[in-house]
């Protein structure tokens, strides 16, 4: 005998984020009943909610991955450091340390993007 799904007692209804990425306003995303998806681009922000999400629910990354994170930022920001050289002295991959440089970025927009469809083409 099948069993329809049951709605989970407890949900995300909207989340609340302000900090320095975001520019001094908080931002607020409603999170719809069913089902939902962050879509965007490469620099858009759809990472950071997830991560602040995570961080909301408890689920953030251990004191060592965050203690690792430091060590990147702190190396990045001395004068003449590359990617290559950080990646080398701390032992780590260059995508980790694309992932965590810090890089200045805009605030992220508060109006809605009207969506574009997209045809591939042979």
């Amino acid at each position: 005998m099948h069993m329809p799904p049951q709605p989970p007692t407890n949900r995300v209804v909207r989340i609340a984020i302000r900090s320095s990425i975001t520019g001094a306003d908080t931002r607020v995303i409603l999170v719809n009943k069913g089902f939902t998806a962050f879509i965007g681009g490469q620099g858009s922000g759809t990472s950071a909610v997830l991560k602040f999400l995570r961080l909301g629910l408890g689920k953030s990354d251990g004191g060592q991955a965050l203690a690792q994170r430091a060590r990147i930022v702190l190396a990045c920001a001395e004068p003449g450091s590359t990617n290559g050289g950080v990646a080398h002295s701390l032992g780590v991959s260059c995508r980790s340390i694309t992932t965590w440089r810090v890089l200045p970025r805009p605030p992220l927009r508060q109006s809605r993007r009207p969506a574009t469809l997209r045809c591939a083409t042979s």
